[in-house]
């Protein structure tokens, strides 16, 4: 266990394979990540709240170890580069040291040569001193070219550092994007399911109403008959006493009853 990775790593693995299974790791997090989302909408639609904070946990726990990856693997880079850079200033010690090693034996020649030589030649002396400085000369070209390269080197592992950095940014943007993008897909639903019900609502209230109506039209019509049947047995009974009055005297013909004249009932026509 080092640093930020919660994985036992292999005393066999390379550097290279460590990276590797870790840009794994990272793949497949973002894959549960985005079919945990999907969960997480599918159950907001047709599950209850406990399956959403389930849900939810998973997220939050697969979204930390999606981090806890990206940051292994940028430590993990930043080692290897820290690693490039310490072996390549121990080559430059070392070429540093060979280089003064052999000015310095080049030197020592040089001393013994006078020391051997007890003839005082300014010929010899001239061409000891051409040869010192054709070889500091280009002991220095080497030296220089060698620090021009490390320099170039340098450079380029800056901005692959700066190149990995940008990268770490756009991943962390791509989330939140992502992230925001299925908080409003969420809430545009909510507000669709929302309408939904309202307008189911307002059907069920007049469908309501429209049978109530019924009820009272039915209730009217059901009176009007039950009034019209009481006048018929009024007028029946009345019938059969004015015949037995009439038949002991004589008398003029009574004016014949008139029966009352029953309004016919116009049903009205039921609102839907």
């Amino acid at each position: 266990m080092k640093g930020w990775g919660f994985h036992m790593k292999k005393k066999n693995d390379t550097p290279e394979v460590a990276v590797l299974k870790d840009k794994m790791k990272i793949a497949l997090c973002g894959i549960i990540v985005v079919l945990l989302v999907l969960m997480e909408v599918y159950s907001m639609i047709h599950f209850g709240i406990v399956v959403d904070i389930i849900v939810g946990i998973l997220i939050a726990i697969d979204v930390f170890f999606l981090i806890t990856f990206a940051l292994d693997l940028s430590q993990k880079n930043k080692e290897a580069e820290r690693k490039e850079y310490q072996d390549l200033y121990k080559a430059q010690k070392a070429s540093y040291l060979v280089i003064r090693k052999s000015f310095d034996e080049l030197q020592n020649r040089i001393d013994m040569l006078e020391e051997k030589t007890a003839i005082p030649a300014d010929e010899i002396i001239t061409a000891q001193k051409a040869v010192a400085k054709v070889t500091i000369s280009r002991s220095k070209e080497n030296t220089d070219a060698l620090m021009n390269s490390n320099d170039e080197l340098i450079n380029h592992l800056f901005s692959f550092e700066e190149k990995l950095d940008a990268n770490n940014q756009g991943l962390i943007e791509k989330q939140e994007q992502l992230l925001d993008a299925t908080r409003e897909e969420i809430l545009e639903k909510n507000k669709e399911l929302e309408a939904k019900v309202e307008a189911l609502n307002t059907i069920i209230d007049g469908m309501q109403s429209s049978v109530t109506g019924m009820q009272d039209t039915v209730t009217g019509v059901q009176n009007s008959v039950i009034d019209i049947k009481k006048d018929i047995e009024v007028l029946e009974s009345k019938e059969p006493v004015v015949q037995m009055v009439a038949a002991p005297t004589p008398a003029p013909e009574p004016a014949p009853v008139q029966e009352p004249v029953t309004e016919a009932v116009v049903e009205e026509p039921v609102a839907t």
